[in-house]
């Protein structure tokens, strides 16, 4: 048996908004019990206080959530399980309670490893704000998932710098889907990586108002534990594979290929809705000049369409980089981007950079730049933000403590 409790103070910032910020008290505790040598059972207890400023910085809502959950892990031999359940309930002030105020979230994830092989299926089920079109926007209602819950995204994180360009940003609010990744390893050689992925919201929405009154009614369906590839879902699924080779113990390369999907629905304009489909080949060569100097090169190619793009749905993008390192302490990279669209809010179609990095110690980094950088969305764990373009120089320091 093992007990714990927890406390402690959030003051949270809206990426969007910055100047919009949330306040909590959270206290919790946590319970686990391995009645056999294989399972664990355990749960938490999370009682949390809290202010939110609404979006026009102007007015807050105080809350009260508690989220009891409950969860298990199986290991035996080969097999590995794990489930978790969480249900949310937020009391508002001086707001009187929505319907929407109580929600909850599942969880789960089978995985089977040997030596060269290991597969994994994740499934999510959240449910923890499930709203109408009307207000699914808005990121300032107090019924929401709080900022201090962390699910699974079960949905791959990719480092490749273009089939980042198009992350999708999971709805932890209203999100059904499920992900399988495979591994395999046939020699010490080669790995050999093959991911997929769905997701989607889980009812659809009709306006039943009168003109010119908007009023969204949910379609109720019976297998809403289930994703749906219908528009009106805002459905999202990949396919990625991956092949990593060490041709010797100084050269090395990775070959990917990644076809995704993804519709942002619009509840009024249907024909306006947005609809992205990219296929993208990322590869990665990597040569060991000497045991202190490597030269990596990067060279990804993508093909995009997307059905808002005014003059030009169809287009090309390209990001090639040229890295030469001296371990541990210095690195020096060449970035270059192409495309052959017009969209781009900046005008421009090519964009070269410089970096230089110099590790003073092991826990700090100088760091050197010069050019151009593409803007666009950077996601981690399912946060994601907006990176501004950038043009010109900057130095940054970057300790850790």
């Amino acid at each position: 048996m093992k007990a714990q409790i927890f406390g402690g103070d959030i003051n949270y910032n809206d990426f969007i908004t910055p100047a919009r910020s949330e306040t909590y008290k959270v206290r919790d505790g946590n319970l686990e019990l391995t009645p056999i040598k294989y399972l664990t059972i355990g749960a938490n207890y999370i009682y949390a206080k809290g202010n939110v400023m609404a979006s026009n910085l102007l007015t807050s809502t105080d809350l009260t959530a508690i989220l009891p959950e409950g969860y298990l892990s199986f290991n035996y031999k080969n097999l590995q399980l794990f489930s978790s359940y969480t249900h949310k309930h937020i009391s508002t002030v001086p707001n009187p309670i929505s319907q929407s105020a109580d929600g909850d979230g599942f969880y789960s994830s089978l995985s089977f490893s040997k030596s060269s092989l290991g597969v994994t299926f994740e499934y999510k089920n959240y449910r923890f704000d499930v709203v109408g079109p009307d207000q699914s926007n808005n990121s300032a209602r107090p019924t929401k998932m709080l900022p201090f819950q962390n699910p699974p995204t079960v949905v791959k994180e990719h480092s490749s710098t273009l089939i980042s360009r198009n992350p999708h940003v999971v709805d932890f609010n209203d999100e059904v889907g499920a992900q399988l990744d495979i591994i395999y390893a046939p020699n010490d050689k080669l790995n050999i990586n093959l991911n997929s992925s769905v997701a989607s919201k889980h009812y659809e929405y009709q306006n039943v108002g009168t003109y010119p009154q908007v009023v969204y009614a949910r379609i109720d369906r019976s297998t809403s534990y289930l994703p749906s590839l219908k528009d009106a879902f805002n459905p999202f699924w990949e396919v990625y594979f991956e092949t990593e080779y060490y041709a010797t113990k100084k050269f090395y390369t990775k070959i990917a290929f990644s076809r995704q999907n993804a519709i942002t629905y619009n509840q009024e304009i249907p024909l306006a809705s947005e609809k992205v489909l990219t296929t993208t080949i990322p590869t990665e060569f990597k040569y060991s000049l000497s045991p202190e100097y490597t030269l990596k090169l990067i060279v990804e190619q993508q093909w995009e369409h997307n059905s808002t793009f005014a003059l030009k749905q169809d287009i090309m993008n390209q990001f090639i980089s040229l890295t030469l390192s001296k371990s541990p302490e210095l690195s020096a990279t060449i970035n270059t981007e192409f495309t052959n669209g017009s969209d781009d809010p900046t005008g421009k179609k090519t964009w070269l950079g410089g970096e230089v990095a110099y590790k003073l110690t092991p826990s700090n980094t100088v760091t050197a730049s010069y050019g151009a950088e593409r803007g666009g969305f950077r996601c981690t764990s399912g946060i994601c933000r907006y990176v501004y373009p950038f043009n010109g120089f900057r130095i940054m320091i970057n300790s850790k403590f």
